[in-house]
């Protein structure tokens, strides 16, 4: 399922499958991956982000803001409502966004250069020489 959904937004974003090897003998390519680690690392981010937003709308939910704007409290309410729906409904995406960040990352290696390749929005690819560093 996974599979078939990035399938989707690559083709939807053009985004190349695989980097193209950098300059260097065709028999020293070695390509990596990025850490499963740094995978728990970018949930672990993301999953403070999303609890720091919830205990920003608990906060928010738990005064009772009847008492100092009257009528406009329902129009505060149905914002609220709102606001809480659309955080709800954006976990889903913005999970599968640092999913694909994670396996965006390509890491190639030969005998004369770098070349690192992340990003799905926008695809960063940067080919260092080993002459140069």
């Amino acid at each position: 399922m996974i599979e078939s959904l990035k399938a989707l937004v690559l083709r939807i974003l053009r985004v190349p499958a695989e980097p193209a090897p950098p300059a260097g003998s065709p028999e020293s390519v070695r390509t990596f991956r990025a850490s499963r680690k740094f995978y728990y690392l970018m949930l672990i981010h993301w999953g403070f982000v999303q609890l720091a937003t919830l205990a920003g709308f608990v906060i928010f939910l738990a005064f009772d803001l009847s008492n100092h704007f009257g009528k406009a409290s329902v129009v505060l309410r149905v914002v609220e409502i709102i606001a809480l729906v659309s955080f709800l409904g954006q976990l889903p995406f913005t999970f599968l966004l640092v999913r694909f960040d994670y396996e965006l990352r390509w890491y190639i290696v030969t005998d004369r250069s770098l070349r690192i390749r992340c990003g799905l929005w926008s695809v960063r690819e940067m080919t260092m020489a080993f002459a140069n560093i």
